[in-house]
């Protein structure tokens, strides 16, 4: 997967805390899918945003307020994605060594 380090700098300065969090989401469902087709990943708002990572019967959950996705934003680009990759293999979510460069930027600190 191509991702772009400008463009995701220019988003995580412009972008609403929940607008940038559905974008990541979506990068992170579309990784998941190039491992394995099952996977499904879903978003929900109650008092902090709660993701749910599905793959046939196993899932992986992870919550992340919206003060600390405004800070990661601050952070750097890849801040948030790195927060809810780390917090779901901690879940037990399997992370496949990858030849895109999308875990790349992920695990690179700016």
């Amino acid at each position: 997967m191509n991702v772009s380090a400008f463009i995701r700098s220019y988003m995580a300065k412009n972008q609403t805390a929940e607008a940038f969090l559905l974008h990541v989401v979506e990068l992170i469902e579309r990784q998941l899918k190039e491992w394995d087709e099952q996977y499904e990943i879903f978003v929900m708002l109650l008092q902090d945003y709660e993701i749910s990572v599905k793959n046939k019967d196993n899932y992986y959950h992870t919550s992340i307020s919206v003060e600390e996705i405004r800070a990661l934003k601050k952070e750097d680009p890849f801040a948030l994605d790195r927060q809810l990759w780390t917090e779901l293999r901690k879940k037990g979510l399997p992370i496949k060594e990858s030849k895109g460069n999308y875990l790349e930027h992920v695990f690179r600190k700016y």
